[in-house]
């Protein structure tokens, strides 16, 4: 396949995910599937360059504490995409 090339979108992104298994299962047995799918397959063939990825994972095995640090985490991130 050839990719495209013009894009429809200008811009930059910030892909947020979570997940409940470790990171380095789902590089490793997914082969980041999740981000592969968004990143290259939906926003860059859109013209969306670059794309900066955060992953939250081992979801279920956190505290309230900690998931309202991630939520604080990803406010600050979308306030410096802009």
């Amino acid at each position: 396949m050839v990719p495209h090339r013009g894009g429809v979108v200008a811009g930059r992104a910030l892909l947020i995910t979570t997940a409940d298994a470790p990171g380095w299962w789902i590089r490793f047995a997914y082969r980041n599937s999740d981000v592969a799918m968004m990143k290259h397959a939906v926003l860059e063939f859109c013209g969306v360059t670059p794309v900066r990825v955060t992953r939250f994972t081992r979801t279920r095995h956190r505290t309230d504490d900690e998931r309202k640090g991630w939520i604080e985490r990803a406010r600050a991130l979308g306030e410096r995409c802009g």
